[in-house]
């Protein structure tokens, strides 16, 4: 016999495939759990931490650009 229902809220980083996870019993669609809320507070502070990264856009006769463009 079922006791309810609980709902799996996940948060996915695809980059470094890094998965967060938590069961609820209940998750109102209208706003954000307060599990998520933490989560991507957390996420967030650990951005402000982290140096940002310059991208150095590749000369025209950089090897990759070149096989790129080929194919």
């Amino acid at each position: 016999m079922r006791g309810g229902t609980a709902k799996l809220l996940t948060l996915f980083c695809p980059v470094t495939g890094l998965v967060r996870a938590k069961g609820v019993l209940s998750a109102p669609n209208a706003v954000l759990h307060p599990w998520v809320q933490g989560e991507l507070q957390s996420i967030l502070d650990q951005l402000d931490k982290q140096p940002s990264t310059v991208r150095v856009p590749l000369p025209d006769d950089h090897p990759l650009l070149l096989t790129w463009r080929q194919w």
